[in-house]
């Protein structure tokens, strides 16, 4: 064609002419340009929008947005992983932090144009790239996750491997991505919340700590407005914790009960009603989980409002039709929230800050007991 001819027989564009050169052909649309005059027009385009010093200029002038684009848009007619998309991936990851809107441009430009089968393909060699480029803390990753017209399915196993040891050092990271995929992206909430879920009962206990502390922010809702999303992961983590619950209680070892159980009584801190199900069924217990609850319950009590905790018993003791199954006459647990009590009475008068009432609703570093793993503050967001 006469556009095709005309781009073949353009002189080189100087480096510094890049914002001139997108302008000269942003009017020309692909399907004018085949073959060897499309090489040549991509040759010389690429060489002035990735030369070096256009960018600042480009920046300066607020047009780095539409020299992005230009791009993203000219690598979208190409063939997929083809040398000009190599070479286009890779001028984005040397910069990432300058250049991460041309591969956010590049993924819309694919998404746009191609199928999902070609999309997901691509978006896949992309993140990758990236994850692999990044420093372990960087939240970059995140927000590129956050802001990708669509992620393959693929990067659930990237962020697998984040949270998959206590001594990743992408474990703090890994975590708050899960966290912010469930709470801002509506189609990989239940994923990202079923991992978090399954490593709130990890084997390992410095990995599910901070998950089970995450877990317990979220359906509390803290610092999110999104009520939906809340009212989703606190509806899950609630039906989750219930069901490791009834498994802990029926656990043969104090190891698996102990796995299994702080994530129901982390979230008993915050709502003390749910103490009713955990006594219900403390009668029916194994041997070994009602170790386990004699061990930990303590910690736990000592921290909540006693007139929640009373409350809780008495309506239990009384067999009321709102409370959970009443609890047998020989149970232990009444005695040992008395016995908390009288811990924390004496613990008030001893404390120095506050004599007039034990403490509620936070540990202290003079408390007789230890407070459990999930009361350390949250990950910031």
């Amino acid at each position: 064609t006469a556009a095709a001819a005309a781009a073949s027989s353009a002189p080189p564009v100087p480096a510094s002419g890049g914002a001139a050169a997108a302008s000269r052909v942003s009017g020309v649309a692909p399907a004018e340009v085949s073959g060897a005059a499309l090489k040549e027009l991509l040759g010389q385009l690429t060489a002035a929008l990735l030369a070096t010093g256009a960018e600042p200029s480009l920046r300066v002038g607020g047009q780095l947005g539409a020299h992005h684009r230009i791009l993203g848009r000219l690598a979208s007619t190409q063939p997929l992983l083809s040398g000009y998309q190599g070479a286009l991936l890779e001028h984005a990851l040397s910069l990432p932090h300058e250049r991460h809107e041309l591969l956010l441009a590049w993924a819309y430009a694919e998404f746009r144009e191609h199928s999902l089968e070609r999309y997901d393909e691509l978006a896949d060699v992309l993140l990758a790239s990236l994850h692999e480029r990044l420093a372990p803390n960087d939240r970059l990753w995140t927000k590129l996750l956050l802001q990708m017209p669509r992620l393959p399915r693929t990067v659930l196993e990237l962020l697998r491997s984040d949270v998959a040891s206590a001594a990743s050092p992408r474990l703090t990271l890994g975590l708050t991505t899960l966290r912010d995929l469930a709470l801002q992206r509506d189609a990989w909430r239940p994923a990202c919340l079923e991992l978090l879920l399954e490593l709130c009962t990890a084997g390992s206990a410095p990995l599910r700590a901070p998950s089970i502390r995450l877990v317990v922010s979220m359906a509390a809702g803290e610092g999110v407005a999104q009520a939906a999303a809340v009212d989703q992961i606190a509806a899950r983590a609630h039906s989750h914790a219930a069901e490791e619950l009834e498994a802990a209680l029926a656990a043969e070892e104090e190891e698996e009960a102990a796995r299994r159980l702080p994530l129901y009584l982390a979230l008993c801190n915050r709502s003390p009603s749910m103490l009713a199900a955990l006594l219900a069924g403390f009668d029916g217990a194994s041997a070994a989980a009602q170790a386990t609850v004699q061990e930990l319950l303590p910690g736990l009590l000592l921290h909540l409002p006693m007139e929640a905790v009373t409350e809780v018993l008495l309506a239990q003791l009384r067999g009321e039709p709102d409370a959970s199954p009443p609890l047998a006459a020989a149970s232990p647990l009444p005695l040992l929230a008395l016995h908390v009590r009288a811990i924390a009475e004496g613990h008030s008068a001893r404390h120095v800050h506050d004599t007039s009432r034990p403490c509620r609703g936070h540990f202290h570093r003079c408390s007789p007991i230890a407070p459990p793993p999930w009361a350390a503050p949250c990950p910031p967001r």
